[in-house]
């Protein structure tokens, strides 16, 4: 362990040298400060302009930080993925294509170390200025006329800090198992690209044909497919944080269907798929703790892939 942490020391010292760290701090705190303090502003506007504007530091039952957070998780998931991969893609390669990491493990350290270390290392350049930002804006909302929910508050940042890790582990280990800095970046943004766009795409259309093989009813159809896109950690991330800011567990998990932030029409089908999800009860595996371990599968599993590859790679 102790080499471990030397490693993610000496990477983390590394990176924070860099212009890009800075670049990445400035930018999520700007991101998530101004973000909140315009929700704010907009929102103090609009009660001002209804004629009932809402008392300093609470609102009543207008809208409060979890909304603020239902349009955050959007920009999240779209940024903080991104940062993640562009800061971990070339952690192992990097050194591997320019010859230092001969030397790193000519010292006593095991390519399960280092491995481990470069998760650390790179964990703690993405996940500081990102949750860093997140309580800055979070001390926003008392000096505003918008209600802080503060619990909510601090698992979304929990969250935010657990997908950031999630995809710095998933670009550690595409890292690990490429052999050149090109075959690294293919693979990062395929990965970014697959999971982002194409794999809700193609989840109805294999649950459709799976159902049609076995004969599955509508509410057998509309669990696989809710299933089917919870694994996906984007969409693991976006349920959680659907149920911190909502009620309903059922709500949550249809947040899938069409993410937070919906038009009307989007909206009123997802409240009736949460309607018909709900019936009977909520099935173990599309419970919050499932959803938990469905992200944190993402944590692990692409970095032990990653290692073996690496662990038996001719350096």
């Amino acid at each position: 362990m102790k080499s471990v942490l030397a490693i993610a020391r000496k990477d983390f010292e590394d990176a924070i040298r860099s212009r890009g760290v800075l670049l990445v701090s400035v930018l999520f705190v700007g991101l998530f400060v101004f973000g909140a303090y315009f929700f704010a502003d907009t929102v103090s506007q609009a009660a001002q302009q209804a004629g009932n504007a809402p008392a300093q530091g609470g609102s009543g039952g207008g809208p409060d930080s979890n909304t603020f957070l239902r349009v955050l998780s959007s920009g999240v998931t779209l940024l903080v993925p991104v940062v993640a991969l562009v800061a971990s893609y070339s952690a192992i390669v990097g050194e591997r294509t320019d010859g230092t990491l001969k030397l790193l493990l000519s010292l006593p350290h095991s390519r399960r170390d280092v491995v481990l270390g470069k998760l650390l290392g790179r964990g703690a350049v993405v996940c500081l200025p990102a949750v860093g930002g997140l309580l800055l804006a979070m001390l926003v909302f008392p000096f505003t006329g918008v209600a802080l929910k503060p619990v909510a508050f601090l698992g979304f940042i929990l969250l935010t800090g657990l997908l950031a890790v999630t995809f710095v582990s998933l670009s550690v280990g595409i890292s690990a198992a490429a052999s050149t800095d090109r075959r690294a970046v293919v693979g990062t943004v395929g990965a970014y690209l697959g999971l982002l766009v194409f794999w809700n795409q193609a989840v109805d259309p294999a649950v459709t044909r799976l159902a049609n093989v076995l004969d599955w009813g509508q509410a057998t159809v509309l669990k696989a497919s809710i299933t089917a896109k919870l694994l996906n950690p984007l969409g693991a991330y976006n349920s959680l944080v659907a149920s911190l800011v909502t009620d309903s567990t059922a709500s949550a998990r249809a947040a899938v269907t069409g993410g937070i932030q919906l038009s009307r029409q989007a909206g009123l089908l997802q409240r009736v798929y949460a309607q018909q999800l709900g019936q009977g009860g909520i099935p173990f595996y599309l419970t919050d703790a499932a959803v938990v371990v469905y992200l944190l599968l993402w944590l692990v599993l692409p970095l032990l892939a990653g290692y073996a590859l690496f662990r038996s790679a001719d350096l």
